[in-house]
């Protein structure tokens, strides 16, 4: 969000950043402002009709996570999920 009101010298308000998408919702519900939620996640929420939804535009739809964990807690399930993460991703179908 912060990028794309930078590019469109757009003043926010307020931004509060949330651990919660059933919060999020609940704010976007009461009128408190947007709010970024996967559409997956968010059509599985309760109180989801009560709010529009539109995909952002492609220039602000891919971003860099970063997966972080505790020095020294290494596990082979961590590995793995690593090693997932780092398989190509598979060509889509036209």
């Amino acid at each position: 969000f912060e990028s794309w009101f930078h590019a469109d010298r757009a003043s926010p308000g307020r931004i509060h950043e949330m651990e919660s998408y059933h919060g999020m919702l609940a704010c976007v519900i009461a009128g408190a402002g947007l709010a970024l939620i996967p559409r997956s996640m968010l059509e599985s929420m309760p109180g989801h009709h009560q709010v529009d939804a539109w995909p952002l535009a492609e220039k602000w739809r891919w971003l860099t996570t970063w997966l972080i964990w505790r020095r020294g807690a290494m596990t082979r399930q961590l590995e793995a999920f690593i090693e997932l993460l780092n398989e190509p991703l598979p060509m889509k179908a036209s």
